[in-house]
């Protein structure tokens, strides 16, 4: 499993595709700036030209734009008060709250270090465990996936509320 990590390592830093890499992320910067725009619009938006690439290129590009949306987006959350998808809502309510006061740098600052160390920690954590999660993971087939999924809306729904009718709406 090492020397698979080791060689995509050596793959991704050949000059070609850390260009490609660093136009995802700056493609990504720009989508997660605008409200609404997420990460499936993003991918949406760059697929139709990522089809005459070759594949490691190509790749690259969407990890690039894909990793730094979410982060980005925390921009218009903290300074406007517009989540710019749905993983900066929480940032709405304590960052635009700092900006209000002037210290809108401060919870720039520590949106941008928490997504860091999280985004680090994920992926040290994903490329450890991974082989560990493949057996179960395989195990799962459309039934399981159905089940998840009803489990899912379940949670949802019985965390809207007292009103049954509120759940079964938010079930359906």
């Amino acid at each position: 499993m090492l020397e698979s990590v080791l060689e995509a390592f050596v793959v991704l830093l050949s000059p070609e595709h850390l260009m490609f890499l660093s136009l995802g992320v700056l493609l990504g910067l720009v989508v997660g700036i605008f409200p609404g725009l997420g990460g499936i619009a993003g991918l949406s938006l760059l697929l139709p030209f990522l089809y005459g690439m070759d594949q490691v290129s190509a790749l690259a590009t969407l990890i690039g734009l894909v990793a730094v949306i979410p982060t980005s987006a925390t921009f218009t959350s903290i300074l406007m008060g517009i989540p710019g998808s749905s993983s900066s809502q929480a940032t709405v309510l304590d960052g635009f709250a700092l900006a209000k006061k002037g210290e809108a740098s401060r919870a720039l600052g520590a949106a941008f270090s928490a997504s860091l160390f999280g985004g680090l920690f994920g992926a040290i954590v994903l490329t450890f465990f991974i082989q560990i999660a493949r057996p179960v993971i395989l195990v799962f087939g459309s039934a399981e996936l159905f089940m998840l999924a009803v489990f899912g809306l379940t949670m949802v729904g019985s965390l809207s509320g007292k009103s049954l009718v509120s759940c079964v709406n938010s079930f359906l």
